[in-house]
């Protein structure tokens, strides 16, 4: 992410997962599998009411509150040791929601039961939005445009992930569910190779993805100055980016290369888990 040295901590997808992992253990250690979805909705869809509490109105307490709920960056004497940008409270209700799906996922009822809950997270989604209701800091508002207003629509909060971003990322995976079932050929091969070494995939997208901006930034003579300490400029010093975006198009066209230079790679290794059985190496398959 940083391409820098010393490094900054970047607390994100793989920290919080982890420590969600540590929290949903407890959980499911005294509850069974429904009250443990039922803790996932309450927090999903309940944890936007806590947004009026900021972590500058708590005073010591806030580095804490940057960690439960809201993002940004960490402190210790003035100098800045960490970026929050996956505040944990969110992003555990969504693991705890799909621990407590599970059992829906081996239902013989499954196709149809993932089907009627992407359509209603759906319709809970539209409904909620167009009345610029449960976590929206961004009201969408016409635009000049129908594409600027869809792109207004649709722009929800991931950091945290309000229930909206939930609803309009989670209801059309699950609609995709029964189709990647049915995936055959060389797209299902493609999607199943990923898969299989989520990892390595997610591990090695970071360096090739950040290598590919490099060179892309030399090439156009945009400036280089945001590409080596990457994610502290973003909070820190956001106006070294300011006049190096690229259209959609370039980036698009970008991360297809990536995927591109990605799939031998984790092709490679998928071979290696089917290969290789040695009990330290699981620490890597996960």
């Amino acid at each position: 992410w940083w391409f820098s040295v010393p490094l900054v901590s970047p607390l994100q997808v793989i920290w919080a997962i982890g420590w969600s992992m540590v929290l949903l253990s407890v959980l499911v250690r005294f509850l069974p599998v429904r009250a443990v979805l039922a803790v996932g909705i309450l927090i999903v869809a309940g944890h936007n009411l806590l947004d009026p509490v900021s972590a500058r109105s708590l005073g010591a307490w806030g580095p804490v509150w940057l960690i439960v709920h809201e993002r940004g960056p960490l402190f210790w004497n003035g100098e800045i040791v960490g970026i929050v940008a996956y505040p944990l409270l969110a992003w555990f209700g969504i693991m705890a929601l799909g621990y407590g799906l599970g059992p829906l996922f081996v239902s013989p009822q499954r196709d149809r039961s993932l089907v009627k809950l992407g359509l209603g997270m759906l319709a809970v989604f539209f409904v909620l939005r167009w009345l610029n209701h449960s976590g929206a800091p961004r009201p969408w508002v016409a635009q000049p445009t129908t594409v600027q207003t869809l792109m207004a629509f649709f722009d929800v909060q991931k950091y945290p992930p309000s229930l909206l971003y939930v609803c309009a990322t989670l209801a059309p995976m699950l609609l995709l569910v029964p189709v990647f079932e049915r995936l055959r050929g060389v797209p299902s091969t493609i999607l199943r190779t990923f898969g299989s070494v989520p990892l390595m995939a997610y591990v090695g997208h970071l360096y090739v993805l950040h290598l590919v901006a490099i060179a892309l930034y030399a090439a156009t003579g945009r400036n280089l100055d945001g590409m080596f300490n990457t994610i502290h400029d973003i909070f820190i010093a956001p106006q070294v980016f300011a006049g190096t975006s690229f259209p959609l198009a370039a980036v698009y066209s970008a991360w297809l290369g990536v995927l591109a230079i990605l799939y031998p790679l984790c092709r490679w290794w998928s071979g290696v888990k089917r290969r290789r059985r040695e009990w330290w190496l699981s620490y890597l398959w996960r």
